[in-house]
């Protein structure tokens, strides 16, 4: 039996075997699954979710019970405040944007801030300024 040493930590390695320590990171996943207790962590929900992640039931929960919805379906919420207004190429007109879920299968997902009725992440957010 040969006795192999990984030139950078020195473990011992079977014949062919790889360390640790040279592996390449795994690739962080598509959709990773953000929790409540992520979004109590992060302080700011934009600061833990991005577009296309997974969220629990209790987020979107939330998001639905602290303003009326802007948008209410079956598999589908907006939120009823607007978070930016952005242009939109269609309309050639600023319009606002909502936070947004939506349920294709098993899993509700994050869409970021979208055009009212619309799932994808509208360009150029510009975040509201609220006046003292």
């Amino acid at each position: 039996m040969h006795n192999y040493q990984c030139d950078i930590c020195g473990c011992n390695l079977d014949p062919g075997e790889i360390c640790d320590c040279k592996r390449p990171a795994a690739p962080e996943p598509e959709n990773r699954l953000v929790t409540y207790a992520d979004w109590e962590a992060a302080g700011d929900f934009d600061k833990c979710a991005r577009p296309g992640d997974y969220v629990e039931e209790d987020i979107v929960e939330e998001f639905l019970n602290c303003v009326p919805p802007a948008s209410h379906k079956p598999g589908y919420i907006q939120c009823g405040e607007p978070y930016s207004h952005a242009h939109d190429p269609v309309t050639d007109r600023f319009r606002p944007t909502f936070a947004t879920f939506h349920k294709p299968g098993d899993h509700w997902i994050y869409c970021g801030h979208c055009f009212i009725g619309q799932t994808k992440q509208a360009p150029e957010n510009i975040p509201i300024v609220k006046g003292e």
